[in-house]
């Protein structure tokens, strides 16, 4: 989501303001003061060389009042869209973006429904004005540069937090074990009706034990040695930085594809899948900025990381089936509330069609390929159903929306088509 012009400094600002409204003291949201709350808030000791490495980062943050927490998963969500942008630059074009990400503290930003991520923007060089008409300027004005900031409300974080937490302890650590078979198990041996009775199961018992935290969290580590810069990294982590990867790669594609002009245009050659006519303008450019956060998953992720797209995939699938599943809870409520349900679906639908076109269009091994197409699906309509009906909370049901198995119904037939692909 695009929203007005903000510098760097209104961060701090902007943050401290809503402390005080929330009646909180500022002096206890330092980072150090949160460093020293760690164990009471996250149920785990800090170890050392973790409390560096984060401080380490907040000498860079442009807030003393950032989420301690968060600040590795940005720190490598970031670092993929970086990797991405620079290895893209030549065959999509890109526009120069520099950009920093911040939690936008609940009622800090402006945004469309709860949880939805934005970013604001401005000029650094005024070369070319962003008012010209794209209509006489079909080149792209690369000598424009942009800073911007990519705004997670805390809602947001909320709910990829959630969401990694809901697959980690109900399909990972009960289930299947290990995290890196999920999508062939998926993909294999279970439907759809399999996994929303798996999220329906409340408790599953997880032993405190050597291999897992404070808390009884199951630490399930996927070895790959950039990922283990700063704190010890697990399935949760990997899932909430592929998630948040994403997210800032879609809100930065809003400047790499030139969406901030007063009349901006959207460059057809950067669609994998070309929107229906019938869409409206701005859920186009929602879908296009997308195509820079399935880039970001798939090349700058690999890269900064060493996550595989086995498993990186997933960054681009949870978040939209998670915030459509939501939308779908208040769809009935307004017409504008039906609008946002629908631009979450068909974003949902173009990022699965432009995943799968990536997988053919780079002729990635049928062995990887296949059991990415069978499990997006599934796993993207049992996690929007679950988030339809309520998730946990039996006494908030949905009548609005499409049913998971409706939904899964519509994408049954696109994922056909590229297993076809596949077997010629």
């Amino acid at each position: 989501m695009i929203n007005n012009t903000a510098s760097l400094n209104t961060i701090e600002k902007w943050q401290y303001q809503k402390i005080l409204e929330n009646g909180a003291i500022p002096d206890d949201f330092l980072i150090e003061s949160q460093l020293e709350r760690w164990n009471e808030t996250h149920h785990r000791k800090l170890q050392d060389d973790e409390k560096q490495f984060i401080l380490r980062l907040s000498e860079s943050c442009p807030s003393r009042y950032e989420l301690a927490n968060l600040l590795h998963k940005y720190h490598l969500a970031s670092n993929s869209v970086r990797a991405m942008q620079k290895q893209s630059s030549d065959t999509m074009g890109y526009l120069d973006a520099k950009f920093v990400v911040a939690t936008g503290f609940d009622g800090t930003t402006p945004r469309t429904v709860i949880g939805d991520t934005s970013i604001t923007t401005s000029p650094t060089n005024h070369a070319v004005s962003c008012s010209q008409d794209p209509e006489q300027e079909k080149a792209r004005p690369s000598q424009i540069s942009r800073s911007a900031i990519v705004w997670i409300p805390s809602g947001a974080s909320q709910l990829i937090a959630m969401t990694a937490n809901l697959i980690s302890a109900r399909l990972i650590v009960p289930i299947f074990g290990d995290f890196r078979v999920l999508t062939r198990a998926i993909a294999e041996y279970f439907t759809l009706t399999d996994l929303l009775a798996l999220f329906q199961v409340k408790d599953f018992t997880v032993e405190v034990g050597p291999d897992s935290d404070a808390s009884g969290r199951k630490m399930i580590l996927v070895n790959t040695t950039p990922l283990s810069e700063g704190p010890e990294t697990d399935c949760l982590d990997i899932l909430e930085i592929a998630m948040l990867s994403f997210e800032i790669g879609h809100e930065v594609g809003h400047i790499f594809h030139g969406h901030f002009y007063e009349r901006p245009w959207i460059d057809a050659h950067c669609f994998r899948s070309n929107p229906a006519d019938s869409l409206d303008y701005l859920t186009k450019v929602e879908i296009n900025a997308d195509t820079a956060g399935l880039n970001t998953i798939w090349d700058g992720l690999k890269a900064t990381t060493g996550v595989p797209i086995d498993i990186s995939w997933l960054g681009a699938i949870l978040p939209l089936a998670a915030h459509a599943g939501m939308a779908a809870l208040c769809s009935s409520e307004s017409d504008d509330a039906r609008t946002t349900y629908n631009n979450w679906l068909q974003r949902l639908h173009y990022s699965l069609k432009s995943m799968y076109q990536t997988l053919h269009g780079t002729r990635t091994e049928p062995w990887r390929s296949i059991p990415i197409i069978k499990a997006a699906p599934l796993l993207a309509a049992a996690l929007y159903e679950f988030y339809r009906v309520g998730g946990d909370n039996t006494l908030q049901q949905s009548t609005g929306g499409l049913t998971g198995e409706e939904l899964y119904d519509e994408f049954k037939p696109l994922c056909e088509d590229y297993l076809g692909l596949f077997d010629r």
